[in-house]
């Protein structure tokens, strides 16, 4: 059963009232927004809880405008310029729109769809309001970005429960400022012909790449390859290789070359796995992206020169990557990955034998989804209610892996695993995602996939990782060992899911700089075994 997001709105224009639509599917290559919606008159406002008006202003053109209109709201007692994503304080209510004209108005009814809870369910008191349309679904990943109309930040004392409407604007768009290579960093813009064959149309990735000083076609220097997590928007991409870069005068880093990937798309996350919704990427990096960079760069074109590393939806990649390409890549050094056990996938078992509730424990209460020291802080179902409000069926941390692992329904959109409303796994849906299940894999392919992978596999997490990732990958270590696998599973005691990388504990001189040099001497130690032979 698909869970709807038909939320109520009504338009300025004239035509007579209709039933909200359910949403149209979309390719995930497309930027167009999902339309939901058509004009239709504005009723008298009623006495009552309180709705929110929206304007177009007319300074904003003459094309319809189209996406998810959301509405923010902060009781912070301190002013504030702008309201932005913030996933355990920022409170929103949402719909979809489709071509509204600058100069019309909107009405959105703050409870039909909202996070935490219905608007008319908040105290009365003074609150901060913002509307935002995000005409590409890329909200929940990056906050506002570029092409996104915003108005300003107004402060009004209501009661939603017994309020006249109130009425915010949308009169600025937010510019695209095209991103510029830091000193030392090339950006690669591929056109990859596996991506376009899938979509029909020309269809382009992204990596920052920083080379040392010195590597040329006859020294060539061994790569790493880094893969953000969820969220990891180009801009932070290019940032973090400019750091590198900056950092490349003395070992490990001018020893090696830095590629970071993009793995941002529509739907969340390619996590670099093929998919029959989101397309062939980890083809299209080991058959096409890597070879074009190796020719174009002094980069080492052995698998021993080549490794791959990544954090949370990246540290489920690179692991992804290294099982399912052995003998492509040297290494892979992977740090709180996503579930790479589906017995454990945030604290359920989504195997196909399995009956357990994704959203309610055997005993009934709701698993817990993020923690810090102060507790458990939202559940699955929260954090299921904060996508849907913002991204609707695609681009949150759940969805993203529907859109991955999941079959196409018949409407072009992946089948859900599992009911939004009662926490159901869909039988189906377990099923096909059993390929993607990181501990099955190796588990029914270990007398092939073992001696391959030798000497390769090196895990950290937190052992109080924020989304409970450490149980998971705790599994997987125990079978590793179990199989007599070198394997290395590094558990950081006091380890979380955002300290990993500065806290003394997991690395005194720094994580990541404890990893690459570990995998330099690897490089090293190969190359000298190479020349033995």
């Amino acid at each position: 059963m698909r869970f709807s997001l038909c939320a109520s709105i009504v338009l300025l224009s004239a035509c007579s009232a209709a039933p909200c639509p359910a949403p149209l599917a979309q390719p995930v290559a497309s930027t167009r927004p999902v339309a939901s919606a058509r004009p239709c008159d504005l009723p008298p406002a009623q006495p009552g809880r309180v709705r929110f008006r929206v304007t177009a202003d007319a300074s904003l053109g003459s094309s319809p405008l189209s996406g998810r209109l959301l509405v923010l709201w902060s009781t912070a007692p301190a002013r504030k310029e702008t309201l932005n994503l913030d996933w355990e304080s920022t409170q929103l209510a949402s719909t979809m729109i489709d071509s509204l004209r600058p100069g019309s108005t909107v009405e959105l009814d703050p409870d039909a769809l909202a996070y935490p809870k219905p608007f008319s369910q908040m105290p009365a008191g003074t609150y901060q309001l913002m509307a935002l349309l995000d005409p590409d679904g890329s909200f929940l990943r990056t906050g506002i970005d570029a092409h996104d109309l915003r108005g300003p930040v107004v402060q009004v004392t209501l009661d939603p429960a017994h309020s006249a409407p109130v009425d915010l604007r949308l009169d600025t768009r937010v510019p695209f400022v095209e991103p510029k290579d830091p000193a030392g960093v090339t950006t690669v813009h591929f056109e990859s012909p596996l991506l376009s064959a899938f979509f029909g149309e020309p269809t382009k990735t992204r990596v920052a790449i920083a080379v040392p000083d010195g590597a040329t076609a006859a020294k060539p220097v061994p790569t790493v390859y880094l893969i953000g997590g969820f969220g990891g928007s180009y801009d932070k991409i290019n940032k973090r290789a400019a750091e590198i870069r900056r950092a490349m005068t003395a070992p490990p880093w001018n020893q090696m070359a830095f590629a970071y990937l993009d793995g941002d798309i529509p739907a969340g996350h390619s996590v670099f796995a093929d998919s029959v919704n989101t397309g062939p990427w980890s083809r299209v990096l080991v058959e096409e992206l890597i070879p074009y960079l190796e020719k174009k760069f002094p980069l080492v074109r052995k698998p021993e020169g080549r490794f791959v590393t990544g954090h949370s939806s990246g540290g489920w990649a690179s692991l992804w990557l290294q099982v399912t390409h052995p003998d492509f890549f040297g290494g892979t050094w992977s740090t709180a990955p996503d579930p790479v056990d589906f017995h454990t996938f945030f604290g359920a078992d989504i195997t196909p034998s399995s009956t357990d509730n994704l959203l309610f424990g055997r005993d009934g209460r709701p698993r817990s989804f993020f923690r810090d020291s102060r507790g458990d802080l939202m559940t699955l179902g929260d954090i299921v209610r904060f996508q849907t409000v913002a991204a609707g069926d695609r681009g949150g941390p759940l969805s993203t892996m529907e859109w991955v692992f999941s079959p196409r329904g018949q409407d072009g959109v992946p089948l859900p695993l599992f009911n939004r409303t009662t926490g159901e796994v869909s039988p189906e849906v377990k099923r096909a995602w059993v390929k993607y299940d990181i501990h099955e894999l190796l588990a029914s392919r270990w007398k092939e996939l073992g001696p391959k992978l030798g000497g390769k596999i090196h895990l950290v997490c937190g052992a109080q990782d924020s989304f409970h990732l450490e149980v998971s990958t705790q599994r997987l270590c125990d079978f590793l060992k179990e199989k007599g696998s070198d394997a290395t599973c590094e558990m950081v005691p006091g380890g979380t899911h955002f300290n990993l990388y500065t806290d003394a504990q997991a690395a005194p001189n720094g994580l990541l700089a404890r990893m690459v040099q570990a995998m330099l001497d690897q490089y090293r130690a190969g190359a000298k075994r190479g020349k033995r032979r």
